[in-house]
């Protein structure tokens, strides 16, 4: 979510993801045949909107705001800048079309075609990021078993090189 909010607002100006994801799904998803084939994810309309707190989102001042780390920040700020220069060479129709197609197909591959409605209709309402705590972003994810048990495979994979 960070990169493709970081993305447009890049290339479009600070404040433009809300606007610009309206206008995608206007433009890509008006057709409602088209758009029953997107069923609402009440678990992205959730986390989006800042009511599950197993997602690790909060509300702040009315605000809906993601939880993140400030190396994740810089990571993704630096991808954007590199992605941003292929899009900001070509001409504005043409970026636009690319850049819809692209961010597209990325949503999907991370989501599964049938959240990509839902993921960019609920989570580009101008949501905010901060800067959280460890156990903000891994005990919230459940993230911590999972560290774990690559831990674990690590383990495995040194005793199958003994071999």
């Amino acid at each position: 979510r960070m990169f493709l909010d970081l993305l447009v607002q890049h290339i479009y100006g600070p404040g433009q993801s809300k606007p610009y994801f309206l206008g995608l799904l206007a433009t890509r998803y008006s057709n409602p045949a088209l758009r029953a084939l997107f069923p609402s994810n009440r678990t992205l309309h959730r986390i989006c909107n800042g009511n599950d707190p197993k997602g690790g989102t909060q509300v702040r001042g009315g605000v809906v705001e993601f939880p993140t780390r400030r190396h994740v920040v810089e990571d993704t700020q630096f991808d954007v800048k590199v992605v941003s220069e292929a899009f900001l060479e070509q001409t504005p129709i043409r970026r636009d079309l690319m850049l819809m197609n692209f961010i597209e197909e990325r949503a999907e591959q991370v989501l599964g075609a049938a959240n990509v409605w839902s993921f960019f209709r609920y989570c580009f309402q101008d949501q905010r990021y901060y800067l959280g705590s460890t156990n903000d972003l891994y005990e919230a994810k459940g993230d911590q078993d999972q560290d774990q048990h690559h831990d674990d495979d690590d383990d495995d994979d040194d005793d199958d090189d003994d071999d």
